[in-house]
């Protein structure tokens, strides 16, 4: 009998994990031997050419390396948005309220630096916002990620 608990429950907990990645859309992310702290200039830099606004960032490395773990490393979550977007998702689609603001991530990773964001996933409600705002998102990671005078390796998962 207790293992058919544990069997319901894995089976829920498995539904309910497909349900999630259904309704999340893929990640975009370029790695770059860039410095952790130029790639994080660039990227507020980047949000703001397109005309978005910061409104928080969360420095999960530097908070962790404080608590007694100073070799570990670093990264950020930086999280921002565009009022105009937001409203006009959210006008056909209320239930997207939970993936605002836009998040990107960027973390340093064997000597590299990996800038990280999620996607919009397709919505026939949202209409053309989805590509508009994707195409936004991978262009801000992008110039974040960009060296002068050389290229980046972006993959779409």
């Amino acid at each position: 009998m207790r293992y058919a608990v544990w069997l319901v429950l894995a089976l829920c907990l498995l539904s309910a994990d497909q349900t999630l990645a259904a309704e999340v859309g893929p990640r975009y992310s370029v790695t770059t031997s860039k410095a952790f702290p130029d790639v994080v200039d660039d990227l507020v830099f980047a949000i703001g050419e397109e005309n978005f606004r910061v409104t928080d960032s969360n420095r999960v490395g530097s908070a962790i390396a404080k608590r007694g773990h100073p070799d570990f490393p670093d990264s950020i979550v930086v999280h921002f948005c565009n009022l105009e977007y937001a409203r006009l998702i959210l006008s056909r689609a209320p239930d997207k309220l939970l993936e605002m603001p836009c998040r990107v991530v960027v973390a340093e990773r064997d000597d590299r630096v990996v800038i990280e964001t999620r996607l919009l996933a397709e919505d026939s409600r949202l209409g053309t916002l989805v590509g508009e705002i994707n195409d936004i998102l991978r262009n801000v990671v992008d110039t974040a990620a960009q060296l002068p005078g050389a290229g980046t390796h972006a993959t779409g998962r």
